[in-house]
């Protein structure tokens, strides 16, 4: 699974959107800018329902509820996801941006079901080690991993590293 993440604003949104797509999207992460109109909020809703792509905000509970998506994706510092569980409950996909294994178990009881891992050291051998910590801990967070590049090479050693999927942020 990748995720193509973005940040929109009014001007660029629905063609950043519609590029996603046509790189076959199946999963859309939107950092949305605050001058985004509702009508492109719908728009771009439309869009994804239409495709059957899946599609969550960055860090705003107001964002997905006019957005109607599938869920949102916390930052660092921002809000905790249980805050998030326990005012929309179990539906919303919710998914932590995290620095270490350690913080991925200490999410297991959040109901978070994914992370995100933030790192400098992008190398096979760290994921793997990332992964296995995790995997040892038991703790069933999906992991997906930030990648600079659409190598299909790369993209392959991170899954085969214990990886569940890949983050790629459209510039």
């Amino acid at each position: 699974m990748i995720q193509y993440r973005l940040s929109i604003n009014e001007q660029n949104a629905l063609q950043a959107v519609e590029s996603a797509v046509n790189l076959g999207a199946k999963w859309l992460q939107l950092d949305i800018a605050d001058d985004i109109t509702e009508n492109t909020i719908n728009a771009i809703s439309g869009l994804c329902k239409e495709k059957e792509i899946i599609m969550v905000v960055e860090n705003s509970i107001d964002r997905l509820k006019q957005s109607h998506c599938h869920g949102i994706h916390i930052l660092p510092g921002t809000i905790h996801p249980k805050l998030i569980r326990d005012e929309l409950g179990a539906e919303p996909i919710v998914g932590v941006t995290v620095k270490t294994p350690q913080e991925v178990i200490v999410l297991r009881r959040a109901d978070v079901d994914y992370v995100q891992i933030e790192s400098e050291q992008d190398n096979i051998e760290y994921y793997r080690d990332f992964a296995k910590t995790v995997h040892e801990a038991n703790v069933d967070i999906r992991l997906v991993a930030k990648i600079e590049e659409l190598n299909n090479e790369l993209i392959d050693q991170i899954l085969d590293s214990g990886i569940d999927g890949l983050v790629y942020t459209i510039k």
